[in-house]
């Protein structure tokens, strides 16, 4: 554990947790969290004024995952749960009982949101509906009450409506004629609406402001726009209405305990806002379907051998084709097109013990509904669908393609995908599938026709993938698209039948291979000695004959399992293919984007979204990139709030981080476009590793000589870290030694490497026997490689005339770079003086400390100020508040002292001392800031010292500072603050400090007067922990150096 100390880590046994210097908690294994992790606060957005009787209402935000709410009050304000008036949003009111105006803070905790397990750990908090809350009601109601009696209303000229006059009916009326059919239209709902704290886990008193029923369906619609809206509710239309289908119940075999209330077996779920980006995750899109064509023979894409005489090529096409017009029962001529259900699978959708959920039907312009219609009878006509009687519903949505005519039908499986138990299952990664590849001269892409489609759906998985129209509610017979678990019962399906683990039972009997399957054989060789990404195939043949084996076996099992292959999407016997976006050949592999052309002449994103966008799509082809990452750290180090003054304010656009940008956005849209080819890795070749490292960034490729010329196998590269800034080319070429080894570590693995540098060789790194810090570790996890290190005896010319022309010449990098360094700056390192004073100066000594405890949810602070040179006490108090974390707590501290120092007319010079060493430092701008909290901390005390412009902060160790330290203790235990005047503990702050050894004076003789260096004075250079040197170096005697383990707790 003493390691784990001066590192910043956090031990929280209460939580089970592990909290890093950033605030970054890690759950230790073996250890149930003893109070819930995913506890969310209902807290007041900004400072807020109320006076006697007057209400304040905080928009609640119900989470699934924490449905419970826990509510408090304060001696002057209470806290009621209501329902809005229209829709289903609810607020939690504040209301004043005082009989004075009062000020609620911003971030003022008024609830909890909790799991079924949790509670608040704060005192105070109660359930809705517990007898506590009724009493407090009563007395909201009280005050309210008296409010209203205090208020007089305006006078009102007229109503506040304009409503029309009507004439007195003298006799009986008579419809006009024009009115006879017709009447308002209602929209239709499918399901009774259930209770709002039903559907949240919310316990709530019964509510009596019920709405009108036509109201309440017209405003009812999440997704209806608001003109849609009014049209629906004024619009006189004779066309019927939708009759509600009747829901049956599901029946529970499971017994009822005793005292356990029973939740409706339906429940009425919302529709929420629906975004472009949740399409492709979500949303199980509905095929238009159209009936395929005959195969015939001609259809197929088949290639001709080359290096062959044109007779025994043609003979050898003709084998081939004929090989896969054997099993062309199994061949699909159209992607969309139905095949036979799969052998051995099925789907099923595992939701636990949740209830059905029926959401409701979402509008659908009056133009699409035919369109709409003949989709859903192409799927029933298919056998894909059928009607349903299901309790569950999810809606659909319409996708209007570019052409403004064409649709495409979603179904919106958020929801279910919340609820699925995710199906655990190692799905391959597509750098793994590019690899191994050099040994192949023909190659095979096949596209499994219709791919999830094949996959037959269980009983409850039907009645869960149910999804509602405005014509019907209709279930799934196949497995659909984007459901969560879609993927991986697909891939262990293809899996499967490529390595033959798993067999069917010789009945062919077996519903589900992997419940009750029986286990193949060992000695059987897999099909193709590669797995495939989902349905995408690819077949390496290293001989014509080769390929021909490997496409029998493949077609083999096809039948066996009932695999179908798209014809039109495949291609068999090329000498090029294209495969997960890459076109692989014998000579390497390139990058083949579908949208190439669309990325080249794409304009600088006005949004951080496109930006990302962007961002993304590059980074998938990053191998193919030089620098990637060094150009793309720049465009990643924008903000939302960025693009939001790029937007608003022109004038910004001339700025440094603006043309950096866009200059790094252009030179990555032009490296696309120009990737060169990588070579396949050769096992029989010498690998190659060239490094580079500049001032704020590295990089390697590794490489392999063809002819005389290294080409490229695969790119890397990354910006340095601030603390990396300092360190000497040499470390920063070996960073970037180890990148590349890490990057390639499955090709390197075992092999000798030759290692080019630029600057000077680092066989010293292995040479030297007094290696320590950094350069030792890195000596141990080179070790075991076998490296060559050589260094350029002439400089960058001698390796022009070897490197190929997609690695750029380091010396053209670094003046490019130049143009595009980060907002990134390095590690300041300040060396401090020990102070000291004269033997009769007057000057002022103020010493702060924080602390905070996690089961207290709160944190105590304190401030001390001293007067030499009696070192007599001026002014010393302590503070307690909830909610701060240490970091917070210290700067608090620190602002005690600054407020305390304001009393005081008579400070000239002025000395901060303090233990917690981040503070200091990030007061002394050797540390950066990013917690936005802290921020605002830091800057309020810049400006409060800003009043004694002699100023200077030093980190002492916590032994030094047990005043302070003592001060903040006593507070966090009674948590409440107070100032101190008794003389028993003015003499006890007295008794503990020892600052006055750290902070003596000066001697008389000049020449025995102490130099501004921490050499100085041994005693007092080991009693401040000052960083001369490396940023990390920490006191001996003390391994912890900021004080006990709760001082690590870091908000950054």
């Amino acid at each position: 554990m003493n390691f784990m100390v001066p590192a910043g880590v956090r031990i929280d046994t209460a939580d089970g947790t592990a909290c890093l210097p950033d605030e970054v908690h890690i759950q230790m294994i073996g250890r149930r969290p003893l109070y819930g992790t995913r506890m969310n606060p209902v807290n007041v957005k900004a400072p807020v004024r109320l006076e006697p009787g007057d209400t304040h209402e905080v928009l609640l935000r119900p989470d699934r995952n924490a449905p419970f709410l826990w509510v408090t009050r304060a001696e002057s304000w209470v806290t009621t749960f209501v329902k809005g008036r229209v829709g289903r949003k609810t607020y939690l009111r504040v209301t004043n009982i005082g009989d004075a105006a009062i000020t609620l803070d911003a971030h003022e905790t008024l609830g909890w949101w909790t799991p079924s397990d949790s509670q608040p750990r704060s005192r105070g908090f109660v359930r809705l509906g517990s007898p506590r809350y009724q009493q407090w009601q009563n007395v909201a109601y009280g005050a309210t009450r008296d409010a209203e009696e205090n208020w007089v209303p305006a006078e009102l000229d007229g109503p506040m409506t304009n409503r029309p006059s009507y004439p007195t009916p003298k006799a009986i009326l008579r419809p006009e004629p024009r009115q006879l059919g017709t009447r308002r239209a209602v929209t239709p709902v499918l399901a009774a609406v259930a209770k709002t704290p039903k559907a949240s886990g919310v316990e709530v008193p019964p509510d009596n402001h019920n709405l009108d029923a036509d109201e309440e369906t017209v405003e009812g619609e999440p997704d209806m726009p608001p003109a849609v809206a009014r049209n629906a509710a004024t619009k006189e239309s004779p066309e019927p209405e939708f009759a509600k289908p009747k829901l049956d119940e599901p029946k529970h075999d499971e017994p009822k305990l005793d005292g356990q209330e029973e939740d409706d077996a339906v429940l009425i779920h919302e529709g929420s806002d629906l975004f472009a980006e949740d399409l492709e995750s979500e949303m199980a899109v509905l095929p238009d379907l159209s009936l395929t064509a005959e195969v015939k023979i001609e259809d197929l894409k088949v290639g001709m051998p080359t290096g062959l005489p044109p007779e025994e090529a043609a003979r050898q096409e003709v084998r081939l084709r004929q090989i896969i017009w054997r099993r062309r029962k199994w061949l699909i001529d159209k992607g969309n097109a139905l095949p036979p259900a799969a052998l051995g699978v099925v789907c099923d959708i595992d939701v636990g013990d949740a209830k059905p959920v029926a959401q409701r039907v979402r509008k659908l312009p009056p133009q699409f509904r035919e369109k709409v219609a003949d989709l859903i009878k192409g799927l029933l006509s298919a056998r894909m669908i059928q009607k349903s009687k299901s309790p569950w519903a999810s809606p659909i949505i319409v996708i209007i393609k570019k052409n403004g005519v064409d649709i495409r039908l979603c179904i919106d499986y958020r929801l279910i995908n919340g609820l699925t138990q995710l199906m655990v299952y190692p799905m391959p990664l597509v750098n793994d599938l590019l690899e191994d590849l050099d040994k192949y001269l023909w190659y095979c892409s096949l596209d499994m026709a219709s791919g999830f489609w094949v996959v037959p759906m269980t009983d409850r998985a039907r009645l869960i993938s149910a999804f509602i129209t405005p014509i019907g509610l209709f279930e799934w017979l196949r497995m659909p698209f984007d459901l969560c678990n879609a993927p991986q019962i697909y891939q262990r399906l293809i899996d499967n039948a490529l390595y033959g683990l798993l067999k069917l039972s010789p009945d062919d009997s077996t519903l589900d291979v992997f419940e009750n399957g029986e286990p193949a054989k060992p000695g059987i060789h897999s099909v193709l000695g590669r797995r495939s990404y989902i349905d995408d195939i690819l077949i390496g043949g290293t001989s014509w004959d080769d390929l021909c084996e490997k496409v029998e076996r493949l077609l083999d099992v096809s039948e066996q399992w009932h695999l179908s292959i798209s014809v039109e999407k495949s291609e068999w016997g090329m000498s090029k293919v294209d495969y997960l976006g890459h076109r692989v050949s014998g000579l390497g592999l390139e990058a083949k984007p579908n949208n190439l052309e669309s990325l080249t002449t794409l304009e600088f994103p006005r949004t951080l979204k496109g930006l990302q966008s962007f961002l993304g799509s590059l980074n998938y082809y990053h191998r193919f990139i030089a620098d990637f990452a060094v150009y793309a750290t720049t465009l990643y180090s924008l903000t939302e709030t960025d693009f939001d003054e790029y937007v608003t304010r022109p004038e910004f656009h001339e700025q440094e981080k603006w043309t950096h940008a866009t200059r790094a956005f252009d030179v990555l849209k032009t490296k696309l476009a120009k990737t060169p080819m990588l070579k396949h890795f050769d096992e029989n070749r010498e690998s190659v590793v060239i490094v580079y490292a500049s001032d704020w960034a590295i990089s390697g490729v590794l490489s392999q000589v063809h002819d005389d010329v290294y080409m490229p196998v695969k790119f890397t590269s990354r910006t340095l870290k601030p603390n990396e800034f300092n360190y000497d080319i040499v470390e920063k070429e070996i960073l970037a030694l180890l990148r590349v080894l890490n990057e390639c570590y499955t090709m390197l693995a075992g092999r000798p490497v030759r290692v080019l540098t630029r600057h000077t060789t680092l066989a010293w790194l292995f040479r030297s026997k007094g290696l320590q810090g950094r350069l030792s570790q890195w000596a141990a996890i080179l070790s075991p490689w076998k490296l060559e290190i050589c260094r350029s005896t002439r400089g960058e010319e001698e390796l022009l005339g070897t490197l190929a022309a997609s690695i750029t010449p380091r010396a053209f990098v670094d003046a490019a770079l130049e143009e595009i360094a980060p907002r990134k700056r390095a590690s300041r390192i300040v060396v401090i003086p020990v102070p000291n004073v004269a033997h009769d100066e007057v000057l002022h000594v103020l010493s702060f400390d924080g602390s905070a405890k996690a089961k207290r949810e709160g944190g105590a602070y304190s401030a001390v100020i001293w007067q030499l040179p009696n070192w007599e006490i001026v002014r010393a108090a302590s503070g307690y508040a909830t909610d701060l974390t240490v970091n917070e707590a210290v700067y608090r501290g620190l602002l005690l002292g600054c407020s305390l120092l304001e009393e005081l007319d008579d400070v000239t010079r002025l000395v901060v001392c303090g233990d917690y060493n981040l503070v200091i430092r990030q007061m002394r701008d050797e540390m950066d800031c990013k917690s936005p909290g802290l921020k605002l901390l830091r800057q309020k005390t810049r400006n409060a010292l800003q009043a004694w412009p002699h100023c200077e902060l030093f980190h002492v160790r916590r032994d030094w500072n047990a005043s302070a330290d003592m001060l903040a203790g006593q507070a966090l235990q009674r948590q409440g603050g107070r100032n101190v005047h008794s003389p028993e503990e003015i003499q006890d702050l007295k008794t503990l400090n020892r600052l006055e050894e750290v902070i003596r004076p000066r001697t008389s003789s000049p020449e025995m007067a102490a130099p501004a260096s921490l050499d100085a004075n041994n005693l007092d250079a080991k009693n401040l922990d000052v960083e001369n040197g490396d940023a990390g170096t920490r006191d001996t005697d003390d391994p912890a150096g900021n004080g006990d383990a709760r001082r690590h707790k870091s908000s950054q």
